[in-house]
């Protein structure tokens, strides 16, 4: 039901803006709570479950994006604290908008930072 209903029509209207065609593979990986699910396809938008020896080697570029990203974000939100030094009680009020911007950016620029790039925390076995 997400697949079709949610994720489908915002990524067909994502690609039609960047004027793209709309081919897209949404990997899965093969937690049990989705083996149970048959695989969802709408024209050239398909989900395909990963091998179960990939999320192993993956899992360590998930931590360093995750652990760049709050280096990040925590860094920008020392930098708001210091800023508003008469206030900080006014420098906390942060509302949730505020932070999933914060996150965004934070995000945006931990993807491009090379001295986290993901394959530092892999053995030289699992970077091939």
């Amino acid at each position: 039901k997400w697949f079709h209903d949610d994720f489908v029509p915002h990524v067909k209207q994502h690609l039609t803006q960047l004027n793209l065609p709309p081919n897209v593979v949404l990997p899965i990986d093969n937690a049990p709570c989705h083996l149970d699910e048959e695989m969802p396809t709408s024209g050239e938008i398909r989900a395909i479950f990963l091998p179960t020896n990939v999320t192993l080697l993956i899992q360590p570029m998930d931590q360093g994006v995750i652990e760049a990203m709050k280096r990040h974000y925590k860094k920008k939100l020392m930098t708001h604290i210091l800023e508003c030094e008469e206030n900080l009680y006014e420098a906390l009020k942060k509302n949730v908008k505020d932070v999933i911007y914060t996150i965004a950016q934070a995000i945006s620029k931990s993807s491009y930072d090379p001295k986290i790039m993901p394959q530092n925390n892999c053995s030289k076995e699992e970077r091939g």
